[in-house]
């Protein structure tokens, strides 16, 4: 019989494979090693969900890319553990699938299982800790650096890459931020009246439009490693570490409670999906929709 050698690097406990495999024989395959490892109903399990995975996705398991994985994740109901267990599943036939030469990248690398959501509410902060952060004794600069990542709910690389082209005022002191994010997508996010105040202390006298707002000592473009140094300094503010990310949990979390509309929460912090927003939801509401600093 015809078969295909597989790179040593790749190989692991297996070594060959027989070129007319397909998808079905490979699942087969897997399934018989989970058997060997986990229990029959475990192995039941995972081979149902790779099944019901390859129907869903329409492609050949050597097509799918990570955008396919993405958007099969994207669109997984059910319990968290639910999720987490396909999750889990999905990525074990794609290791095996690289183990034994079948595919020669493995784009399942790229995705994990989803957090319990108490884990995520632990990397927020409270309206008053936002406050304390903001109110405390800081440069111009990090002032400006905390009130725009909270109001603008921008990640970091989002931060460090706006330009002052990208500033916008609009009606009562408050700003239009244009944000580039993941994917080279664009969106406009609004910012409050005192965070666009906060940018306007640190604007220069001549403004070179395509300048870096956010600038390190020596005046070149900031990097991440300064607003993590910075949020360093701020654990002893709240008595945690924290980081910049937590300005963003916090902002899309407190928007929600306070009785936001999710789509707009969902459009200011540039989710792909309605559902990874609403998971940010608490219980608690107030009157406005947002905390203004």
């Amino acid at each position: 019989m015809e078969t295909a050698l597989v790179a040593t690097t790749n190989a692991g406990d297996y070594q060959l494979i027989e070129r007319n495999t397909d998808d079905s024989k490979l699942v087969a395959m897997w399934a018989y090693k989970s058997r060997r490892s986990d229990s029959n109903n475990t192995a039941r399990q995972y081979e149902r969900i790779a099944h019901n995975f390859l129907a869903t996705t329409g492609k050949p398991l050597q097509a799918i890319n990570y955008q396919d994985l993405q958007t099969w994740q994207v669109g997984l109901g059910g319990a968290i553990n639910t999720r987490r267990t396909k999750i889990n599943a999905v990525r074990s036939l794609f290791n095996f699938a690289l183990k034994v030469g079948y595919i020669r990248v493995n784009p399942a690398l790229m995705i994990g299982p989803p957090q319990h959501e108490e884990a995520k509410h632990r990397k927020m902060l409270s309206e008053e800790e936002v406050i304390k952060l903001v109110s405390s004794d800081l440069s111009a600069r990090d002032q400006a650096i905390l009130r725009v990542l909270y109001s603008s709910a921008c990640r970091v690389s989002e931060l460090i890459n706006l330009r002052w082209q990208d500033v916008v005022e609009v009606n009562d002191g408050k700003a239009i931020l244009v944000i580039r994010g993941k994917g080279s997508k664009t969106r406009e996010v609004g910012i409050s009246a005192s965070a666009y105040k906060a940018m306007l202390t640190i604007c220069p006298a001549f403004v070179e439009p395509t300048g870096y707002v956010f600038l390190s000592n020596r005046k070149r473009q900031m990097d991440r490693t300064t607003v993590n140094h910075l949020f360093k300094k701020l654990r002893k503010v709240v008595g945690q570490d924290i980081s910049p990310h937590w300005f963003r949990h916090s902002h899309i979390s407190h928007a929600l409670a306070r009785g936001a509309n999710p789509v707009d929460v969902q459009e200011q912090a540039g989710h792909s999906s309605l559902q990874v927003t609403t998971s940010y939801a608490h219980k608690t509401k107030n009157s406005s929709d947002y905390l203004v600093i």
